[in-house]
Order: C-alpha cells, then sequence, then structure tokens
C-alpha cells in the first residue's frame, strides 16, 4: 500500500513537473504573454527646463517645477525645503508660489496645507486655507486663489481677506477670462493660474510647469498648441494647427503659416503694445518617446504681433537642438550646442544637452518609470545667467515595465 501510495505521489509530482517545464518553454518561446509587448529600444531623453515663474520675497528669488520649490542664488538654482513644524515633513505637491513682498506664499495640492505662509527663509509661519489650491495671487489684504479637487482640476475662486481672516466665495471657474472683484481686475489662463491685469506687462502668462504632466500621463506637444493672454483688459488667444498660426483677439482672427507639425512655447509675454510667442516645429523621431526630448526640436521661430497696427512679425530664428529660454522682455536667449546667448552673443558655457543610451518598454507604447537621463535649467535675467544641471544617469535601466 506505501509502495503504491509512493508511486502516485512520484507520477502526480512528474506531471506537475512536466507541466512547469511546458509552461516554462512556452514563456521563454513567448515572453510578450508574460511581461507585455516589448517597444523600442528608445534612447535616454535629455530634457530643458525653463521655469514659467519667478518670484522676489525679500531680498531672495524663488522658482518652482517637480511641484518643488527652488532658490535662485549665486547662478545657480538649488532645491530648497518648506518644511511643516508640526508634520515634520515637506509640503507635497506644489501648484504654485505668490509673495507679498515679505513672505512667500504657497499654494499646494494636499489640502491639508492648501495655501501657507514662509517667510523670506522659507520658515513655517502659517496655513491660511485647508483645501487643495490651484494658483493663487496676492492684491493687498486680500489673497485671490482657486481651489480645486485632489486631482488639481480648479472649480471656483475664492478670496482670503487676511485682515479680518475670512474667507468668502468669489466666482464659479473662469477660463481665459477676466473677473473683478474690490476694484482689482483678475484674469484667468486655460490652465488657471492668476494674474493681476494691471500688473500683466513683461509677465510670463503661459501655463505653469508642463512638465509635471508628462512624467506619468504621456503629455505631449499636442497639449502645447494653444495658450492664452490678456492684453488692454481684453482676452486673446494664440493656436497652432495644420500649417498655421492663429491669433484671436477683440472678435477678429490674424493668421500666419507655420511648419505642419508644430507646438508652442511656454512663454507668452506683453511688451511695449506687441505680445511674444514662440513656436517650435516638431522634428519626428521613432527612436525617442517623449515629445518634450531635445531631438524633437526641429527649427523655432520667435514671432511678435503689434496690436496697433495688426501685423505679425519674426522676430528671430533658431537651428534644430537650438532651444529659447527667455523673450519678451527686452532681449532674447537662447541654448545652441552647450553654450547660451543672450541677442547672439555668447554668455555662458553648460554642459552639451543630448540623449544617450537605449531602453526597451514592455507591455504599453507609453513611458514608464525613470528614462530621462539629463535635465538642464534655465533662468535669464537680461544680465545674469541662472542653471542647473541634474544627471540621472544613475537611475537608468535597459528595460523599463
Amino acid at each position: 500500500m506505501m509502495k503504491k501510495t509512493i508511486r502516485i505521489i512520484v507520477f502526480i509530482a512528474s506531471i506537475f513537473l512536466a507541466i512547469i517545464v511546458v509552461l516554462f518553454v512556452f514563456i521563454i518561446s513567448n515572453p510578450e504573454l508574460m511581461f507585455g509587448k516589448p517597444y523600442g529600444p528608445y534612447h535616454h531623453e535629455a530634457l530643458i527646463t525653463i521655469p514659467t515663474k519667478v518670484v522676489t520675497v525679500g531680498q531672495k528669488r524663488y522658482t518652482w517645477f517637480d511641484r518643488e520649490i527652488y532658490l535662485i542664488d549665486d547662478n545657480n538654482i538649488v532645491l530648497s525645503t518648506a518644511r511643516i513644524p508640526s508634520d515634520d515633513r515637506n509640503i507635497i505637491g506644489i501648484n504654485d508660489i505668490t509673495t507679498d513682498g515679505e513672505n512667500l506664499i504657497v499654494a499646494a495640492l494636499n489640502a491639508k496645507n492648501g495655501l501657507t505662509v514662509f517667510s523670506s527663509d522659507l520658515k513655517y509661519k502659517e496655513t491660511l486655507v485647508s483645501s487643495s489650491v490651484r494658483s493663487a495671487l496676492v492684491a493687498g489684504d486680500y489673497i485671490y486663489y482657486f481651489r480645486s479637487n485632489s486631482a488639481g482640476e480648479y472649480f471656483e475662486l475664492r478670496c482670503f481677506n487676511r485682515i479680518t481672516r475670512t474667507d468668502s466665495f468669489v466666482s464659479e471657474r473662469f477660463s481665459n477670462d477676466t473677473v473683478t472683484i474690490n476694484g482689482v481686475t483678475i484674469y484667468a489662463n486655460y490652465k488657471g493660474n492668476l494674474y493681476t491685469v494691471a500688473d500683466i506687462d513683461k509677465v510670463n502668462q503661459a501655463n505653469d510647469y508642463i512638465l509635471n504632466e508628462t512624467e506619468e500621463y504621456g503629455f505631449n506637444y499636442h497639449s502645447q498648441t494653444q495658450l492664452g493672454f490678456c492684453y488692454n483688459g481684453t482676452t486673446g488667444r494664440v493656436s497652432v494647427a495644420d500649417g498655421r498660426i492663429t491669433l484671436v483677439y477683440d472678435g477678429k482672427n490674424y493668421e500666419l503659416d507655420c511648419s505642419e507639425i508644430s507646438y508652442l512655447y511656454n512663454r507668452i509675454v506683453i511688451n511695449d503694445h506687441k505680445l511674444f510667442f514662440a513656436e517650435v516645429d516638431y522634428k519626428q523621431n521613432d527612436n525617442c518617446i517623449y515629445d518634450y526630448c531635445i531631438c524633437h526640436v526641429g527649427g523655432s521661430r520667435l514671432i511678435s504681433f503689434d496690436f496697433v497696427t495688426k501685423t505679425f512679425n519674426i522676430e528671430n530664428v533658431l537651428n534644430e537642438n537650438e532651444y529659447y529660454i527667455s523673450f519678451g522682455e527686452g532681449f532674447v536667449s537662447h541654448y545652441s550646442d552647450g553654450k547660451l546667448y543672450r541677442n547672439g552673443e555668447n554668455v555662458a558655457s553648460v554642459s552639451t544637452i543630448k540623449p544617450q543610451g537605449e531602453f526597451m518598454l514592455y507591455g504599453k507604447t507609453n513611458r514608464g518609470g525613470t528614462t530621462k537621463i539629463t535635465r538642464s535649467v534655465f533662468f535669464d535675467t537680461g544680465s545674469e545667467i541662472f542653471y542647473r544641471f541634474d544627471d540621472y544617469s544613475y537611475l537608468l535601466k535597459n528595460e523599463v515595465w
């Protein structure tokens, strides 16, 4: 009886082992069933970041990107800490920063510390609003802000009175439009960023840091084909589609030819009755899956529109793999092959921006995981260049699931 039982156990084990071997051979022969279809190889992308907003607090300047706050100082852009002592942690998910001149006011995705005040050296002072905040601006004793949901989608404009410490509803959500409250006219662009119309000259009215959306959600150049603006209290928009730039303002359309496939730089500025913006020819590259890699940057054009003469003018032209850093404030600066140029003059040398290596993607066509090799950050005041270079090569993998 015992021998018979042993023979049955051995027989079952042999069958089980045979099944495992067959499955193993089948999986090795058909890896897509286990890991998904392979895509690639793609190179590791090299990115350029231009902060869209810089605020001066006391004697210090701050900006933000990647949901983090950075100090601009001594020709560097330095990651800083906005810590809440009671939680012993940094604020999570920076959406915007503004200032009353003395304090830095942070708008955050995290509802617990949605609108929080820090000193000029980033010492925590107080939390004003405990709800998720999309964008904020200071006007005298009032702080106006867009309240948002947990996904960062804004749905109403509110006002915090710093004297009475009261918070009140102002308006439902409005996009590329204005509202006037307490004698102040406020403009909100398509992304929900807030501006005071009286102080909007020479201010970048573009969307906040667009690369926040690219890391996980497949944000691409198609998403950067329209920007709103406000001039003389009237809103308008610039868009690119089907080889044509269209500017809509005051009920009229103005058009200019462009590349069949192009998108807009994330910068749009009013200066001396002119609107300045720039478009990029998108360069196809099947070896790269990430639209904001420098390999996709074809020729660029800086364009102005004169509100008096109602005419376009091509102000400047760049070659492929060159990139605008700043324009619209009386000077033009750009990156080219490891050098920075301002008004055509070489003002600094930096690390060359170029993709490297290769990796495979499994199971999906969009990015998954960390695949960028470098990120170069630039800020030009017209007299000073601030620069940061992040090397991510130590994080890279040859295969990404």
